[in-house]
């Protein structure tokens, strides 16, 4: 069973100076996983972007800028988090990027846009006719190598029919028009192929097929400065082998050494900095042998286990004798509303708080006011040193930014 990250009582202050559930952050891990990246892409000409989507707190995102981070964004929100926290260089990636997102994207010299479709390309010419940028705007057309990235559906972007990427004959026309278009620089390449991978063997046959497609291009005297792998890499939520990131780094080094690197991962860097923090509400038996555990964290709070089936382990602060097996779910009126089911763990009791492991990607920023619940607060953790990173936000405050229509007044 995983541990947890602290002492029992410093999660008993957290709780009672905070409160519950909260998401708690340690940041001397934060600093060590991306030191990883760092330290085995040191001989390559490599920007670590981190994927904002993962975990966009300012607090995280300001200590991965010290760091030397780059940021990997979707929207023009995340454009601004990344901006406040000076992170440079951006990559601005997604499918769905709008004209206003678009002409900020031109008009900024340390963006580079990952292009998704001809329309999206055609729109960025457009733009850059009706409002001239005063430099050339990098892009980078992503592929969609046709690899299965052996993840769950719901994360996998590499495929043929997913939404992200052109083939290689698409890519290669928007290719071939850049290049004749002053404002516009053919600047590089970009593959992401999906989330929470644990296997090189996607990697090397997506990385294969790009390395192809690189050469079809410079036969075309289309010669393409930087190279975007992507991100992807998996951790270990329940015991799996993991891709060693030196591991990784040599096989990058392999396909791509000859050229400007941008990477983009995101899980990786924050995936097990990260905690849920909760109290048990009440304990519903089923059986002798099997209760429920009522927590005070729901679906709304971290929506993984919900929206990906995804395992967490869950482990309680002070354990008592004794074990029980367990369904661990929130208060939220949804039956989906389960973190885990049939679990064992030593025996709990109503208050008993408990931690909801490697939550820092993908947790809080898909939290929501579901059943007009609090967005619950995020704390950073530095050694025995706490401090709030995001405060709660109630009921009052949500309702602040709804009123009634003018004819219900």
């Amino acid at each position: 069973m995983t541990q947890y990250l602290h002492q029992p009582q410093l999660y008993q202050q957290i709780a009672e100076q905070y409160g519950t559930p909260c998401y708690i952050y340690d940041e001397n891990l934060l600093r060590a996983n991306y030191q990883q990246f760092a330290e085995n892409f040191a001989d390559l000409n490599c920007h670590i972007c981190f994927a904002v989507k993962a975990n966009s707190n300012l607090a995280v995102l300001n200590i991965l800028s010290a760091l030397g981070a780059g940021a990997d964004i979707v929207s023009a929100g995340e454009l601004t988090r990344a901006m406040q926290a000076n992170m440079r260089p951006i990559i601005f990636s997604g499918v769905g990027k709008n004209r206003a997102e678009l002409l900020q994207a031109i008009h900024n010299p340390d963006i580079r846009i990952n292009i998704e479709s001809e329309a999206e390309f055609a729109k960025i010419v457009e733009l850059c006719e009706q409002s001239p940028p005063a430099h050339q705007v990098k892009i980078s057309v992503r592929i969609n190598p046709d690899v299965d990235a052996g993840t769950h559906d719901k994360i996998s972007t590499g495929r043929k029919g997913d939404k992200f990427g052109l083939s290689m004959a698409r890519a290669l026309a928007i290719y071939q028009q850049a290049k004749n278009i002053d404002a516009i620089q053919p600047y590089g390449v970009a593959v992401h192929i999906g989330s929470q991978i644990l296997s090189l063997d996607p990697y090397r046959l997506a990385f294969g097929k790009i390395n192809e497609f690189i050469a079809t291009l410079t036969a075309q005297d289309i010669h393409l400065q930087a190279v975007d792998i992507g991100g992807g890499l998996g951790i270990s939520y329940q015991q799996q082998d993991i891709i060693a990131i030196k591991d990784y780094a040599a096989m990058v080094k392999e396909f791509f050494g000859d050229y400007k690197i941008y990477m983009e991962p995101g899980r990786r860097i924050v995936g097990n900095m990260g905690e849920l923090l909760s109290r048990v509400i009440a304990i519903k038996p089923i059986d002798d042998d099997h209760h429920i555990a009522i927590l005070d964290a729901a679906m709304n709070d971290l929506m993984r286990p919900t929206l990906y089936q995804a395992w967490h382990d869950i482990v309680a602060v002070a354990p008592r004798d004794g074990k029980m097996l367990y369904d661990f779910v929130g208060p939220i009126c949804e039956t989906g509303d389960k973190f885990a089911e049939k679990r064992t763990l030593n025996l709990l009791q109503e208050n008993d708080l408990i931690i909801i492991k490697d939550c820092g990607a993908y947790g809080a920023v898909m939290a929501s006011a579901y059943n007009s619940r609090d967005i619950i607060c995020e704390v950073m953790v530095r050694g025995n040193d706490t401090a709030l990173v995001r405060r709660r936000i109630g009921i009052e405050e949500l309702l602040s930014f709804e009123q009634l229509a003018d004819w219900q007044k």
